[in-house]
């Protein structure tokens, strides 16, 4: 779920799984409702975060997934609850993985401590996906990776700069293939860049990027010649 209002602000949820006896969200829909407060009263990012702490959704209504957040200032955020506790991370990059903490687990074997992040293997070489980073890491790290070539070294900030045809390399270089062992029973049904200045979002339906749709902030399709 994703969206831009007419100030800018764009906001996305992304599932984050949680482990055996943390709390579960208390409305499956909690996350929901609180990107619509967000999108239909908040300007910037950090009216988005202060929207996080009103009260209107507390942080047990809404948990295990996290909210990114940008404007047009070119500032982005991901907002998390986990266990009743909601953390703000400067990042331009956002998966299905708590970036406020590390989930690697420790656990010995053989006598030796191994730490699970990534994709670690068996004694015999077959993928062995604990709790941890996963699926939603690997796409992480293949983002950053590929921003680096794109930092603005030249304000403090370090911004990204790039055309929008890179931003659809990097988007189909992340793409998730249905039912295989590193995305489980998750695949990609869309990919879409939103653009904070024009308001606007292209949309690349079921992998296919032959094709897009641009929309602007009300909803309506722009043609192709507008």
């Amino acid at each position: 779920l994703d969206g831009i209002n007419d100030k800018g602000l764009y906001v996305s949820i992304q599932r984050v799984d949680i482990k055996e006896g943390e709390q579960p969200a208390r409305f499956p829909a909690g996350s929901s409702m609180l990107l619509r407060f967000i999108l239909d009263d908040c300007a910037d990012v950090d009216e988005a975060v202060r929207k996080t702490k009103t009260g209107i959704m507390v942080p047990e209504d809404w948990q295990n997934c996290h909210f990114m957040v940008s404007d047009p200032s070119g500032r982005s955020l991901v907002i998390e609850s986990r266990n009743s506790v909601i953390s703000v991370i400067p990042s331009d990059i956002c998966t299905n993985f708590y970036l406020a903490s590390d989930d690697m687990e420790d656990s010995y074997r053989n006598g030796c401590l191994r730490e699970e992040a990534v994709k670690m293997t068996e004694e015999d070489m077959t993928p062995d996906y604990h709790y941890g980073y996963g699926h939603g890491y690997h796409r992480f790290a293949t983002i950053l990776a590929q921003l680096e070539c794109y930092r603005d070294t030249t304000k403090e900030q370090y911004y990204t700069v790039m055309p929008e045809s890179a931003a659809q390399v990097i988007l189909r270089s992340v793409v998730q293939n249905p039912y295989t062992a590193a995305s489980g029973v998750s695949m990609t049904q869309y990919s879409a860049i939103y653009n904070n200045e024009k308001k606007t979002v292209e949309v690349w339906p079921f992998q296919d990027y032959s094709e897009s749709f641009v929309f602007d902030v009300s909803g309506n399709l722009i043609p192709a010649d507008g």
